[in-house]
């Protein structure tokens, strides 16, 4: 049956593609965090449709901040060992390993890893002993990491944009979080968004020309886009509820996220401009989705 389903989506993917030039969702997945019991959560998946639930940890601990590469590897941070690793697959289909640090043992906090688009670094956030965080850069390869962010301020939440020239991060250097971008290498930070005194988890869209992110409207979490072309800025979600943690669909016509009310968050999906909001079945307790056509 899980075949059947899985021939089925293709074929609606094929048909699709063939009729508008850009290939379905209908055989890609979310990835996320989903709380099993109090004071542990473990990585999941699930298909577009909402069904196909599969768990992909099992580690009995807090694992959190799934990133999927564009093959398919997985990376996350648990805590199962004790201080925050970063953990995932360095092989197509291969084991979970450490990946981050090269020592065990090390006590930084570790957030928000992020593949680059060729699979070869993972940016994340990594706090030193007084609590500062900058933004970093492991090679998978070399193994070497780098940092990216200096001075004041914490500088948090990086994401890619598609050929890996630029990753927008979060930073509060200038007194409240912002949306910040930065060349891959560091160089030329800036902020991008203007308005609002709150504004955080940036997902830079496939096509590049937008950011999602969220930003705190009349005490709420509310999730728009900023459009880079003429620095517009549409509100995507509205009424009760904070909704946090935007990530685009690969084809750069949705958005899913979590939304909560009353302590339960669920998935679900949005058109760009708002005008679709559809739940993701009826999954709770959920965080930080990530979305991939990757198997």
């Amino acid at each position: 049956p899980v075949w059947i389903r899985r021939m089925a989506h293709r074929v609606a993917d094929d048909f699709t593609e063939k009729a508008t030039g850009v290939r379905g969702l209908a055989d890609s997945r979310i990835v996320f965090a989903r709380e099993t019991s109090k004071g542990v959560k473990e990585i999941f998946q699930v298909d577009r449709d909402g069904e196909g639930l599969v768990q992909l940890t099992h580690y009995n601990s807090l694992t959190t901040s799934p990133s999927m590469a564009a093959d398919g590897r997985l990376a996350y941070v648990t805590y199962k060992g004790g201080p925050p690793e970063i953990w995932g697959q360095r092989e197509v289909g291969g084991p979970h390993v450490r990946l981050y640090p090269l020592d065990p043992g090390r006590s930084e906090i570790l957030l928000s890893p992020a593949w680059s688009p060729d699979g070869r670094q993972l940016a994340f956030a990594q706090s030193d002993k007084r609590g500062h965080c900058d933004v970093m850069v492991l090679d998978l390869n070399s193994r070497q990491v780098h940092r990216l962010t200096s001075g004041s301020g914490n500088n948090t939440e990086p994401a890619w944009n598609a050929n890996g020239t630029f990753i927008a991060f979060t930073s509060d250097r200038s007194g409240t979080p912002q949306i910040y971008l930065m060349g891959s290498d560091g160089s030329n930070p800036r902020r991008v968004i203007t308005e609002g005194h709150y504004n955080s988890n940036p997902a830079l869209s496939p096509d590049g020309t937008s950011v999602a992110y969220n930003a705190r409207i009349d005490g709420k979490y509310e999730v728009l886009v900023h459009d880079f072309r003429d620095s517009s800025n549409t509100q995507i979600t509205h009424g009760e509820g904070n909704a946090e943690a935007p990530a685009w669909s690969p084809d750069g016509r949705w958005i899913t996220y979590t939304h909560s009310i009353s302590g339960t968050a669920r998935l679900m999906v949005s058109g760009f401009l708002g005008r679709i909001v559809q739940p993701l079945g009826v999954l709770a307790q959920v965080q930080s989705p990530d979305w991939t056509r990757a198997r």
